[in-house]
Formats: structure tokens, C-alpha cells, sequence
């Protein structure tokens, strides 16, 4: 939800993506999706994204265009994230590759 503050200052989240794919080896398709994603929560964290349980900053999201393989059988890629809402940050926890059921 954008609220006229501008861009939010990401952190943490090259960090993580380098070692999500140093540890998933993902195809290059699938690394491109993702590092365009993560462009995406400077502007909007919130998108599509749900308050992990227990956690009130802890947010988590299923990458979209991240599904590989055929319904019942396929992987995607999800990303967890803290929204500092006083400092207008995203702080990336991590990514995973998980198969279904997501």
C-alpha cells in the first residue's frame, strides 16, 4: 500500500538471493523473476504478500511466475520479509524453493 512517503529502502535482500540460488542452483528464467520481484517491494511490500502468524513485521509471499512443473507436482519459489514500517524498510529473512503443497 503505497502512502506517499516514496520508495521503501530494501535490505538484506541480495544477500539472500545469492544464497538461495548458491543453495537451489535455480535456471537463470527463475533467477530473473525473482531479482525482478524484489524491484517490486520497493514499491509496494504489501503486494500479495500475508502477516506470518505470531510475527506482527514478519510478512511472507509466493513469488508469482516462480511455479515450475505440473499441478500436484511442482515447485515455487517463496520469499519472508520484515516490514519496518517506522523506518520505511523491507528487510529480506529469506527465500526457499518448496514443493507442493505450498
Amino acid at each position: 500500500m503505497p502512502d506517499g512517503r516514496g520508495l521503501w529502502q530494501l535490505a538484506d535482500f541480495e544477500d539472500r538471493f545469492d544464497a538461495w540460488a548458491d543453495r537451489d542452483n535455480p535456471p537463470t528464467e527463475l533467477r530473473i523473476v525473482v531479482a525482478e520481484w524484489i524491484l517490486t517491494r520497493m514499491e509496494d511490500p504489501y503486494e500479495g504478500a500475508k502477516r506470518e502468524p505470531g510475527f506482527p513485521d514478519l510478512w511472507s509471499v509466493r513469488i508469482r511466475g516462480t511455479a515450475v512443473g505440473r499441478p500436484g507436482a511442482f515447485t515455487m519459489v517463496l520469499c519472508s520479509f520484515w516490514i519496518k514500517e517506522a523506518e520505511h524498510g523491507v528487510v529480506c529473512d529469506n527465500f526457499a524453493t518448496l514443493g507442493y503443497p505450498v
